[in-house]
């Protein structure tokens, strides 16, 4: 995750996720909603995360889109959006 609307890959992401750019002291997911397609899912959500981000709080809360594919009988992430709402 970053904070300015910047896109990043998952390998940018476990790196900050590793570096400690991220202090996270909670986390809440919120109004999930599965929605299934044969070998494809969507999944929205609220994220209400609390903690900093490289010094800064982290804004909040955020609308969470993350797509899934089912290959070989398990679920795979493929892509995550987060916006934060205002």
């Amino acid at each position: 995750m970053n904070t300015d609307g910047q896109v990043i890959s998952k390998a940018q992401s476990f790196a900050e996720l590793k570096s400690g750019a991220y202090k996270i002291t909670s986390m809440e997911l919120s109004d999930l909603r599965p929605y299934v397609l044969g070998n494809v899912a969507v999944v929205t959500m609220t994220v209400n995360m609390k903690g900093t981000y490289k010094g800064s709080a982290i804004p909040g809360p955020m609308r969470g889109t993350d797509f899934f594919v089912k290959r070989d009988g398990k679920w795979l992430a493929v892509y995550t959006q987060n916006i934060t709402v205002k």
